[in-house]
């Protein structure tokens, strides 16, 4: 079975009962397109100025999974 990997920015990534319907509304799209989805949570604080100056380490990674992130059309 081929994986489609969704990147999502968001500001409560930690909770994910804030994005229930939207994980559940991805499961069942992957399910109808027989894809394993696999979701990549980027928190939207770490593409700030602030963590850049703050946190490099986390806003190079959260800028870097972001900018590899791919769409097909």
């Amino acid at each position: 079975m081929d994986k489609v990997v969704i990147t999502i920015v968001g500001k409560y990534t930690s909770l994910t009962d804030s994005y229930m319907s939207l994980i559940k509304s991805l499961e069942h799209a992957a399910l109808f397109c027989n894809r394993k989805l696999e979701i990549q949570w980027i928190n939207a604080v770490h593409l700030e100025e602030f963590t850049e100056k703050n946190h490099p380490v986390d806003f190079h990674s959260a800028w870097s999974i972001l900018c590899s992130s791919s769409y097909v059309t």
